[in-house]
């Protein structure tokens, strides 16, 4: 009888990143750059839709502050500070860091735009190392 092959199961999961991108197209190519590096991406255009979101696990948040809505990143980053404390962030906006990012308590990390792809990658790897 021949025997069955076994799914290949790695060690460790993927660390999870919650992405939080209002552009389509910025969204889905932050996505790929961050999958590429062996990341699991559930990305989404909205705080709102991020919210929900986060009643899964994730090991890293990612997000604009502006989302083309009321709720803005930063908004969202005071939300999960409320009920996850210690989960890292990395913000990204065109705009200086705004006090809210500065005296956020936990891992935080500020990107200004325009950034580079290797500054964005160095910061999630920084807050969620890939093993």
């Amino acid at each position: 009888m021949a025997s069955q092959a076994q799914p290949r199961v790695p060690k460790h999961a993927a660390p999870r990143i919650l992405l939080v991108e209002d552009d389509d197209r910025q969204r889905s190519l932050l996505c790929g750059l961050i999958e590429e590096q062996g990341y699991a991406v559930e990305a989404v255009g909205s705080a709102a839709l991020a919210v929900g979101a986060m009643r899964s696990a994730f090991d890293l948040l990612l997000t604009d502050v502006d989302l083309g809505s009321r709720l803005t990143g930063l908004d969202l980053v005071r939300f999960v500070r409320s009920v996850q404390p210690g989960l890292p962030v990395v913000v990204v906006s065109a705009r200086e860091p705004a006090a809210a990012t500065t005296e956020a308590s936990g891992p935080l990390v500020f990107l200004r735009k325009p950034y580079t792809s290797e500054a964005l990658l160095n910061a999630v790897l920084q807050l969620a190392p890939l093993d």
